[in-house]
């Protein structure tokens, strides 16, 4: 990014903070924990780790008890089967990075 354009995204106005040479490195700190605080995407970390963690859980308890009706010779449900691959695609879909239209 040249000094003429303006910052797009969020790590291109922390750039052109730390690329800034009128800042001191403490007005730099402060601005780019600003910054953070202020950037929509990453405000609220526990939503998605409770997402994470939720998922998961469900993953887990249905595998186990995919293992448990199998050690007694019984059919598995489909909608047993449906939730747990459910909540394996979403824990993907959490997981796995995101494109960025830069990237595509």
């Amino acid at each position: 990014m040249d000094s003429t354009s303006k910052p797009t995204t969020v790590n291109d106005l922390i750039l052109a903070v730390l690329h800034d040479a009128r800042l001191s490195a403490e007005e730099k700190r402060v601005l780019i924990d600003e910054i953070r605080k202020n950037n929509p995407g990453t405000a609220d970390r526990w939503t998605y780790r409770w997402a994470i963690y939720i998922l998961g859980g469900v993953a887990a308890m249905t595998v186990i008890g995919l293992i448990l009706i199998a050690s007694w010779n019984l059919t598995a449900p489909d909608g047993l089967v449906a939730i747990g691959s459910a909540s394996i695609g979403g824990l993907a879909g959490l997981l796995a990075p995101s494109m960025s239209k830069s990237s595509a």
